[in-house]
């Protein structure tokens, strides 16, 4: 079977080693990884799917590029004709965080994709319209957009995290949208397969006591214990600490916590949450060696209120 990326042809089977390539920095130039965006050539042309918008971009005067999260196919770059005219139909729904069932076209002959239509939107106004909520949903759509690939493995799992965290976001206070923050995460390191194991060192195996302080080595990896902290790269300097309490709260999360709903029954004080979410941030960054643009822009916001 034939894939796109881009707007190159290549076997199916190639799509997860250009995905790996790209990470290490081969094709970034030419094609930096969240624009890897592989669907199938063979396609139909008309499908439906349930997609999330994670961005969106103006082409010309009157239309709109969108970064669609879909539930089958993974990322898709599609084009939502006339979305920014005033009387168009998508107008509305070709928004940021939108999320419905999507009518998509799929053109093999320019390697194109149209934005159709998107029943059934929920509109998450509760995200748009919070400032600290918006940039809270912004660093997990920008997550996702630099991370995930076309219709891989692991892409199901990131739209139903997604799916779920915008709407216990949508209803929740402001003042408790970091844990929830925290908690997404948390898991999308595990959707990776980047989140480390909280109980066993990595590098010797013994198990880790709860009142024991951990290190996690920049770039990801297992946690390792106080012994073992020189052997990860660049050594003791190069790693993150999970004091007991950080690693007992990811644990109960573990235990616990079966969706984002969840999560407000599992109380982080204000300080802990702007802690651990700035520590999972960066460790995010490391492991998948690029700085995301939300918290850039938007850290005094994200962390600057008490």
């Amino acid at each position: 079977m034939t894939r796109l990326v881009g707007a190159t042809a290549v076997p199916a089977c190639c799509c997860k080693g250009l995905a790996g390539v790209a990470r290490k920095g081969v094709l970034r130039a030419a094609v930096p990884f969240h624009r890897l965006v592989c669907y199938r050539y063979a396609m139909d042309r008309n499908q439906r799917c349930r997609a999330i918008v994670l961005r969106t971009y103006p082409i010309g005067e009157i239309h709109k590029g969108v970064v669609l999260l879909t539930d089958t196919s993974g990322v898709i770059h599609a084009v939502a004709h006339g979305a920014a005219s005033a009387r168009g139909k998508l107008r509305s729904v070709a928004e940021l965080f939108v999320e419905g069932e999507v009518a998509l076209y799929h053109n093999p002959v320019k390697r194109s994709i149209k934005l159709q239509d998107l029943d059934g939107p929920a509109m998450h106004y509760g995200v748009r319209e919070n400032l600290v909520k918006y940039y809270v949903a912004s660093l997990w759509v920008e997550l996702v957009a630099v991370s995930c690939g076309g219709g891989g493995e692991h892409d199901g799992e990131a739209y139903e995290l997604l799916s779920n965290a915008l709407a216990v976001l949508d209803g929740v206070e402001e003042a408790r949208a970091l844990e929830l923050s925290v908690y997404v995460l948390w898991r999308y390191l595990g959707v990776l397969g980047l989140a480390p194991v909280l109980d066993l060192c990595g590098e010797c195996g013994r198990a880790l006591a709860r009142e024991q302080r951990a290190y996690w080595p920049l770039g990801g990896g297992e946690l390792r214990c106080e012994a073992c902290r020189e052997t990860a790269v660049g050594g003791a300097h190069s790693t993150y600490t999970f004091t007991p309490p950080t690693r007992a709260y990811l644990m109960r999360l573990e235990e616990s916590v079966r969706c984002a709903q969840d999560v407000l029954r599992v109380r982080l004080q204000p300080e802990q949450s702007r802690r651990l979410h700035a520590l999972l941030a960066a460790g995010v960054e490391q492991a998948l060696e690029t700085r995301l643009k939300t918290l850039e822009s938007g850290a005094s916001i994200l962390y600057g209120r008490g």
